[in-house]
């Protein structure tokens, strides 16, 4: 993740458009790259894309999480996203405009990703049954597919309102590395869960 006083970006992960361009190798169809520019927006617009994200994840019920860690996830995603679409973005009539719409849209598919997960770590807790009959066997399935550990971490962020850096400092991990791990766990756990 990024901090809101220092642009990598996701501009220096290998491969990139801008990588590919400094070692001589074509831009595949789009020259729209813009480094100076891109920098540029993201230290202007990142505090205020920042607070508007908190507001959206409060009015729009996130109350079970940390919405100031969640608010910076969604504003990261939104530059990346953002990166990988300049063409679209400086081709808009208002950049700035853009980035709020996408902005948006970003942190409706965090809230639903967020009642994702809520509702079925409740349930594999006991909390909450999704009907008597199939209750033991779906907590049997979230936890199969889950390790204890991510598990717990889960359950630590969705249920108990820890900030990815609060527990990445319990456990002894750099916050990019806990957010690596929490990401593959979900994923894979999405994965397996559509094949039921």
């Amino acid at each position: 993740m990024l901090e809101s006083n220092s642009y990598r970006g996701p501009l220096r992960r290998r491969g990139t458009p801008i990588d590919r361009k400094r070692r001589g190798t074509p831009i595949a169809h789009n020259d729209s790259f813009d480094e100076p520019r891109f920098e540029a927006l993201y230290r202007k617009l990142y505090p205020d894309l920042l607070r508007c994200a908190e507001i959206a994840l409060r009015t729009g019920g996130s109350w079970y999480v940390s919405v100031a860690g969640r608010a910076e996830e969604v504003v990261q995603e939104l530059f990346a996203f953002a990166w990988e679409h300049q063409a679209d973005l400086w081709s808009s009539a208002s950049p700035t405009g853009w980035l709020y719409r996408v902005l948006r849209y970003k942190v409706l598919e965090l809230l639903k990703e967020d009642r994702f997960w809520r509702k079925h770590l409740i349930r594999a807790a006991g909390e909450m049954p999704a009907s008597p009959e199939d209750d033991f066997q779906q907590r049997a399935e979230i936890t199969s597919i889950l390790t204890p550990e991510e598990y717990e971490i889960l359950r630590k962020l969705y249920l108990e309102k820890y900030t990815y850096e609060e527990l990445a400092r319990e456990m002894g991990l750099k916050k990019s590395a806990l957010a690596m791990r929490v990401k593959r766990s979900k994923e894979r756990f999405v994965k397996q869960w559509n094949r039921h």
